[in-house]
């Protein structure tokens, strides 16, 4: 019976794992990754506003979700991401902001840039950048805006 029992155990713990149930994060980056890819013409830049380690296991997640649906031969599979950090004296994302704009600046054109739950004023049409309103909603517990930013002329 014990023996009946650990097996059981065990085969309910490997399900667990292959149907990907043992940790599922509350703000559902499977549902916000695919979205990111579908909608995706170009290298991909997720940006957010940073504060503490919730912030950081959010991207994490979202990380883990590409590189888990990642194809080798398709230049949209993978993203780079960018936390604005919050300086913890001012509580101001000045500083970051203005840290991601020059990051920004030397980006090869065209790009997709996703502002996933970002808290932070950011001029992005200086950048050659526009929104894409098509894409601005929520996925799970993520708030994501797409913004297209063109080849500099």
């Amino acid at each position: 019976v014990i023996v009946a029992i650990a097996g059981l155990m065990g085969l309910v713990g490997g399900l667990t794992v292959i149907w990907n149930l043992g940790y599922l994060q509350n703000h559902r980056p499977d549902l916000l990754a695919p979205v990111i890819r579908e909608a995706s013409q170009a290298p991909i830049l997720i940006v957010t506003t940073h504060k503490h380690h919730g912030q950081t296991g959010r991207i994490m997640g979202l990380a883990w979700e590409f590189k888990r649906l990642s194809a080798e031969d398709d230049p949209t599979a993978s993203a780079q991401f960018f936390l604005a950090h919050r300086d913890s004296e001012t509580r101001s994302y000045h500083d970051a902001v203005e840290v991601f704009q020059e990051t920004l600046a030397e980006l090869p054109r065209p790009l997709d840039l996703w502002l996933v739950d970002f808290r932070a004023e950011v001029d992005l049409e200086s950048q050659g950048c526009g929104r894409d309103k098509q894409y601005g909603s929520w996925a799970g517990e993520y708030k994501y805006k797409l913004y297209r930013c063109l080849a500099k002329g």
